[in-house]
């Protein structure tokens, strides 16, 4: 198929962990290539996303160069929602298709701030609470395949923890605050008991997961997923199996919010943050949406 849409693919495989972080930060990158394409998981995009993040030329960078997903990871999150987009079957194929229509399309991209003085880059979601620690924890049970996060999920319910944060967030164009400092009074702030905190940029965090429908890749929004302590391992368990087809939306129990920006300063210490699928450091974090700040095919 790439042949015959005249495309020559330069192969470079990554050889150890943080190889295509490395592979991101070479000065000649812009000039030799047309499009770079991702083949593999949302955790190789990424490792490839912070070495962009961290580049001198990075906004002009992600402006001028077309990227593609082609999935070959355990989430494939981004390729479900480029398909969901291009009403394409969620298969390889299909993704190789849209990349070979060759009409890269602006999509969002987010930057968070820790208060370890950490920032990273991110494509597709947040997550603390349950969701997270289903996310990382199941690694143990890796040999299960996909199956390790319903088992774990059950396991999860059946040991029900509550977490407690503090959520502000603002839904307009606004400079961030420094994260040590406090927001503004125009921000709202919520202090409670949560269960699943889910900050989401596209419509699926993994193949067979609708997680976010009204998503788009550049509706220059986070759309946050919230079940607070008060809900029932029932309603729980509802919305984990409402996840499929995204029927979840219209639960009661579970609040959406939109938003531009928002900081989540968990007062508790028993769960984990989780970018995009990879786990960063436990604390006070930021995020702020950057509209259409990189080109896709989708």
């Amino acid at each position: 198929m790439l042949l015959q849409s005249n495309i020559t693919p330069i192969i470079t495989p990554t050889t150890h962990p943080g190889h295509a972080t490395e592979l991101m930060s070479s000065p000649t990158l812009l000039s030799s290539y047309d499009a770079i394409i991702a083949v593999g998981g949302d955790g190789l995009l990424y490792e490839m996303m912070q070495g962009l993040s961290h580049r001198p030329d990075s906004s002009t960078f992600l402006e001028q160069m077309p990227f593609g997903i082609v999935p070959a990871g355990s989430g494939n999150g981004l390729a479900a929602s480029v398909n969901s987009v291009a009403d394409k079957f969620d298969d390889t194929t299909s993704n190789v298709f849209v990349i070979c229509k060759n009409v890269p399309k602006p999509a969002d991209l987010s930057l968070y701030d820790t208060s370890e003085g950490n920032s990273y880059a991110s494509f597709l979601s947040l997550s603390w609470g349950i969701v997270a620690d289903v996310d990382l924890e199941s690694e143990v049970l890796r040999a299960l395949g996909s199956l390790r996060f319903d088992v774990y999920a059950v396991w999860r319910m059946i040991a029900l923890k509550q977490y407690r944060a503090k959520l502000s967030y603002i839904n307009c164009e606004v400079e961030m605050p420094p994260i040590g400092e406090t927001v503004g009074e125009d921000w709202t702030t919520i202090e409670d008991n949560f269960l699943c905190f889910w900050a989401l940029q596209t419509s699926h965090a993994s193949q067979g997961m609708h997680t976010s429908p009204a998503s788009k890749m550049d509706d220059g929004k986070f759309h946050l997923y919230i079940v607070r302590g008060k809900a029932t391992r029932l309603n729980l368990l509802t919305s984990f199996l409402a996840f499929e087809d995204g029927s979840h939306v219209k639960q009661k129990h579970m609040e959406i919010i939109e938003c531009t920006a928002f900081r989540l300063e968990p007062l508790t210490d028993n769960s984990h943050i989780d970018i995009d699928g990879e786990e960063v450091e436990y604390g006070t974090i930021q995020g702020q949406v950057k509209a259409g700040a990189w080109r896709l095919f989708y």
